[in-house]
C-alpha cells in the first residue's frame, strides 16, 4: 500500500515537533514543505527527508502531489489557509485552534462538505494510547458515573524561548486558545455536551488572557474545573472523578503515557505506554486511517467536538473583552 504523502505549511516549533512524529509513522512520508523563506523550507525538508520545497503556499497547493496538508502557522493564518487548501482539493489537518469564531467554523465545515474532503483540528491529545485507555475505562463504568473533571495546563512562559506571539493579540492568541483548549478538550471527552453555565476568572496582558480559571456546569452536579496560564507552572495532570473512584492522566495530560485508576487513595489499576519521539505519530496514524477509509472526519475528534470547544472559547474571550482583527472585519 502506498504511503500517504504529506505537505506541511510552516517550519516553526510545532511543525518540527509534528514532523518528528510523522517520521515514526510507517504509512506516511513528507512530500512538500512551504515556508515564507525558501532556505527555511529547504532546511526543514532535508531534516525530515522531504522532497519538494516552496516559498509560496499557493504554488505548493497547485504543484505538489500531496494527499493531505498539515497547517502549522500562527492562529490568525489558519482559516484562510484551510479554505485555500480545501478549494485546491486537498484534505486538511489544521493545528489548533482551527478558526477564530463560529462564523469561520461554519465556513470551513461547509467548504469541506462541498469539496467532499477530510478536515480535522489537530487535537493530538485524543489519540494517545493512555488517553484512549482512560476513555475506555470511563465507558466501561470502571469509576461509576463521572461527576467532575479537573485539568490544568499552565506554564511560566519565557518571553524569549517560548514563542512570545502566543501571549499577544497580533496573532489571535492567548492562554485559553493556546493551552486551555487542551483542558477544554479533555473535559469535552467525558462531558460531550454544551455546559449549562460557565464562570471564569481571568487576568489579561498584551490584549489577551494570560491566566484563566474556568468553572463549567453541565447540570446534575456534574462540573469541570479547568485552568490555563502563561504566568506560572501548574500541576499538568488531569483527573476524571467518578462515583466509584477516579482516573488520573499524566504526567502531562495533553501528551500522556500513563493513566491510573485510584480508589480509596490507592492505585488499583495502571496503564503505562511510553512512546518514541514527540507523540504526534498517534495523530498522524488517525489521519492516515481516516483517509484510507474515505472518512471526512475522525470519530475520535469530530467536527461537533471542535465546534463545542470553539464556541466556549469564543464566548469567554468576547465576554472578557478580547477581540481580534477578524472580529472587527465583520
Amino acid at each position: 500500500m502506498q504511503k500517504i504523502k504529506w505537505g506541511i505549511r510552516g517550519t516553526g516549533y510545532i511543525a518540527n515537533r509534528f514532523a518528528q512524529g510523522l517520521m515514526e509513522d510507517k504509512d506516511s512520508e513528507l512530500k512538500a514543505v512551504a515556508s515564507r523563506h525558501l532556505a527555511a523550507a529547504k532546511a526543514f525538508s532535508n531534516k525530515y527527508q522531504g522532497d519538494l520545497v516552496f516559498d509560496n503556499f499557493e504554488k505548493m497547493l497547485k504543484e505538489a502531489d500531496i494527499d493531505v496538508l498539515y497547517i502549522a502557522t500562527p492562529n490568525n493564518y489558519h482559516f484562510a489557509e484551510i479554505m485555500q487548501a480545501l478549494d485546491a482539493g486537498i484534505p486538511v489537518l489544521s493545528e489548533k485552534p482551527m478558526v477564530d469564531d463560529h462564523e469561520q467554523f461554519a465556513e470551513v465545515i461547509a467548504k469541506a462538505k462541498e469539496k467532499d474532503l477530510f478536515l480535522m483540528e489537530g487535537m493530538w491529545t485524543r489519540f494517545f494510547p493512555a488517553m484512549k485507555q482512560a476513555a475506555a475505562w470511563v465507558k466501561s463504568g470502571k469509576i461509576g458515573d463521572v461527576i467532575n473533571i479537573k485539568a490544568d495546563f499552565s506554564y511560566a512562559m519565557d518571553p524569549i524561548k517560548d514563542q512570545p506571539w502566543k501571549a499577544g493579540i497580533i496573532n489571535n492568541a492567548g492562554a485559553l486558545r493556546d493551552v486551555g483548549i487542551y483542558s477544554l478538550a479533555f473535559a469535552d471527552l467525558f462531558f460531550p455536551q454544551k455546559p449549562r453555565k460557565m464562570n471564569y476568572s481571568m487576568i489579561k496582558g498584551n490584549g489577551v488572557d494570560q491566566r484563566i480559571h474556568l468553572f463549567l456546569d453541565y447540570g446534575d452536579a456534574k462540573v469541570a474545573f479547568l485552568s490555563s496560564a502563561f504566568t506560572h507552572h501548574g500541576s499538568s495532570t488531569a483527573e476524571i472523578v467518578g462515583t466509584n473512584g477516579l482516573i488520573q492522566v499524566g504526567p502531562e495530560f495533553w501528551h500522556p503515557d500513563t493513566a491510573r485508576i485510584i480508589r480509596n487513595l490507592e492505585v488499583v489499576e495502571e496503564f503505562y505506554q511510553p512512546y518514541q519521539s514527540t507523540g504526534f505519530q498517534f495523530e498522524v496514524a488517525e489521519v492516515v486511517h481516516c483517509l484510507r477509509q474515505g472518512l471526512k472526519e475522525s470519530s475520535r475528534y469530530t467536527w461537533q467536538d471542535s465546534e463545542r470547544i470553539a464556541d466556549i472559547i469564543e464566548t469567554i474571550r468576547k465576554d472578557g473583552g478580547i477581540f481580534y482583527d477578524s472580529d472587527n472585519n465583520k
